[in-house]
């Protein structure tokens, strides 16, 4: 059944039982998990439900804190071994007590949630020691008779430590906000489904794309530029295919996300909620309802859905990648490279026969890197105009895509009331709930 509720020729899917209903704590925290498993986390905005990312960050933010204090400070200073570790101890000590008097709580408390000034520390504080104790011997040497004196050294040092602990900050809560290892698992399920159910199309497409880039692969000319490219470089070329690849994915006429949100009455609301913990929820429209989204819930969710088929992409990318370098290493001996390149390679692999010398080089991963990238582009673009190899992914993309606006709105219907959502509202209850404020 489509979005209207009219039948398209495929069989119904069968109506899940009803799961256990459970208390309203435990079921907005099963609420909350089924959004950060599928890294919705900010569609749960206004609801009423969510939990902040500033708590669940808590523990992985202060482990990491504690293991660059101990690893920095006594390594990477000008200090003792033991004189580093009494130093660093007594750092992460002050924060503690630092954070927990200016949130007016006790001393030694355990830490319930991670705000800006924590982010400040997380970051500056590492720097403070090696700015105070600076190691200008043991970089002396290394720096000796270089462009650069001992002190300009040891600032880029220190630099690099900073921007270590904002990757690190930005990478946990990234983590903490999408749910990535479960959102992994969940796409790993999609492509998975996607596989087994679309194989012959993917079976159709695949000797077209090795077709279009196997002699690309052969060309001195890929080689000569692809192979002798900068890091800088070579990451752009790759990041812009990508890009691409994910806007031709992402096009308003391959995911509608007006009609996801859009329900009818209360029998596609209901639809919709099959398999989540609102199953079975009784709900009331007064006629047709669209789930409001924010901006952030907006761009969280087509993100989502993007990604969930560009990993269709990747997944075509990865056996691309694995063919050409299993090719190279047969085929493309180091005369060829050397040849192709003009410059001498980097040889990361190397078997040596009576009748053949066999090697992996780093020019090797290069390029089938880029064909790589470049199959997944074309699979896109393919896939905009071919309806059969984005079918199984769209379809889990868009149910996905549904099933949270559904959820969404009952929990929005839900706070607009005094209570639990009754069958009948009353009689001054709107039929779509207003915006919530973000």
């Amino acid at each position: 059944m489509n979005r209207a509720g009219e039948h398209d020729g495929r069989p119904e899917r069968q109506r899940k039982p009803e799961p256990e209903r459970k208390p309203g704590p435990e079921r907005d925290a099963a609420i909350d998990r089924w959004f950060r498993r599928r890294g919705l986390s900010m569609m749960l905005g206004g609801t009423g439900v969510e939990s902040a990312p500033s708590v669940r960050a808590v523990l992985p933010l202060s482990l990491a804190y504690a293991v660059m204090m101990v690893l920095i400070v006594p390594l990477y200073t000008g200090l003792t071994l033991g004189t580093g570790l009494l130093v660093a101890v007594a750092v992460l000590l002050a924060t503690w007590l630092f954070t927990n008097v200016r949130r007016g709580r006790p001393a030694f408390a355990r830490p319930r949630s991670i705000g800006w000034p924590e982010c400040v520390l997380f970051v500056l504080a590492p720097m403070v020691p090696l700015l105070v104790w600076p190691a200008y011997d043991e970089i002396g040497d290394a720096v000796a008779g270089g462009e650069f004196d001992v002190q300009t050294a040891w600032a880029a040092v220190v630099t690099i430590v900073g921007l270590i602990q904002v990757t690190i900050l930005a990478l946990v809560f990234a983590v903490v906000v999408f749910g990535l290892g479960s959102l992994s698992q969940w796409l790993l399920r999609t492509v998975y489904a996607a596989l087994t159910g679309g194989a012959s199309a993917l079976l159709t497409m695949l000797p077209v794309v090795m077709g279009v880039v196997f002699f690309f692969f052969l060309n001195p000319g890929v080689w000569v530029t692809v192979g002798r490219a900068t890091a800088w470089a070579y990451t752009g070329i790759i990041a812009l295919l990508l890009l691409l690849a994910g806007a031709f994915l992402g096009a308003r006429h391959q995911f509608d996300l007006a009609a996801a949100a859009h329900f009818e009455d209360d029998a596609q609301l209901g639809a919709a909620l099959d398999g989540t913990p609102l199953q079975g929820e009784p709900l009331h429209l007064d006629g047709p309802t669209d789930c409001p989204l924010g901006r952030l819930a907006t761009v969280n969710l087509r993100a989502i859905a993007i990604l969930s088929r560009l990993v269709m992409a990747l997944v075509i990318a990865s056996a691309v990648f694995a063919f050409f370098l299993v090719l190279g290493y047969l085929a493309v001996d180091l005369d060829a490279v050397k040849g192709w390149t003009r410059t001498d390679p980097s040889v990361l692999l190397r078997f040596v026969t009576r009748q053949h010398e066999y090697v992996l080089t780093a020019e090797h991963g290069r390029v089938a890197g880029f064909l790589a990238t470049f199959a997944a582009f074309n699979y896109s673009l393919a896939s905009a105009t071919d309806a059969r190899l984005r079918h199984d992914v769209s379809e889990a993309a868009e149910d996905m895509a549904r099933q949270a606006c559904a959820v969404r709105l009952a929990l929005l219907l839900r706070q607009t009331s005094s209570g639990p959502v009754a069958s009948e509202p009353p009689a001054s209850e709107p039929t779509t709930p207003a915006e919530p404020a973000h």
